[in-house]
């Protein structure tokens, strides 16, 4: 997937969020381009955070058993 300026910055809005792109030139199918570091005081709000980046990053399109499957 092509990384949006878009994307960037709503995924860049939720608190404790760091972006890490490695700057590669070829974009190929399952290719690791970057990666998300979240961090927060406590296991409740990283669980709220990792989700709300997964819903900016695949939308309504994000399996639901993904997301009961972070505690």
């Amino acid at each position: 997937m092509w990384c949006s300026e878009g994307l960037v910055r709503s995924i860049l809005k939720v608190p404790g969020t760091r972006l890490w792109w490695y700057g590669k030139s070829q974009v190929r199918p399952r290719r690791k381009m970057g990666h998300v570091t979240v961090v927060a005081d406590n296991n409740g709000e990283l669980t709220q955070r990792v989700r709300e980046i997964l819903s900016i990053i695949y939308g309504s399109s994000i399996n639901s058993a993904i997301l009961h499957g972070i505690t």
